[in-house]
């Protein structure tokens, strides 16, 4: 009785190994006769199975888990990168079918940079590919296109990540 909440979480192949095993043990024990010694060696054969059964199950998990946190990751990128991005990771959550918090937190783990870093240096080079490619925008158009609420907001935004307004980064690039 004592396994079966261990054995819920085993593949049906190894439940079905255990079962068999432990139904032999239980048929040892049960004997008239009983050599004791026999009876421990097979409860120690018996419980390192069930830990290497127990311990194959979570490195599979483990690595299905890696496995689908590198492939949420590669999804985030691209979807980023299609297009003008969202400034919000709520929103590439949603497409992706999964919370913002794990999102963040499996896009930290695979490339060292939180998912709002990402979106921000995106949004940055989409700015400034605007800006010198699109010289008739103005600057409110430029917000509006990268989802900024206004020109102020643009400004602020671009100045704290690039250290210049978008004016000067314009007359620069075109100099």
């Amino acid at each position: 009785m004592g396994i079966r909440p261990i054995m819920m979480h085993l593949p049906e192949t190894k439940q079905r190994i255990v079962e068999t095993f432990f139904n032999l043990f239980y048929q040892l024990v049960k004997e008239d006769e009983v050599n004791w010694k026999s009876i421990g060696k097979l409860e120690e054969a018996f419980t390192s199975l069930l830990h290497q059964f127990v311990e194959g199950t979570v490195q599979t998990d483990t690595a299905s888990q890696h496995r689908q946190a590198a492939i949420v990751t590669r999804k985030f990128l691209i979807e980023i990168n299609n297009g003008v991005p969202e400034r919000s990771v709520t929103t590439y959550a949603d497409r992706l079918n999964v919370s913002p918090e794990y999102l963040s937190g499996v896009v930290k783990k695979q490339t060292g940079q939180t998912p709002l870093e990402w979106l921000n240096k995106r949004t940055i080079r989409e700015i400034q590919m605007l800006l010198i490619e699109k010289e008739s925008l103005t600057l409110d158009q430029v917000a509006e296109i990268v989802h900024c609420s206004n020109a102020l907001q643009l400004v602020k935004f671009f100045k704290k990540h690039t250290g210049e307004t978008p004016n000067e980064y314009r007359k620069r690039m075109n100099a």
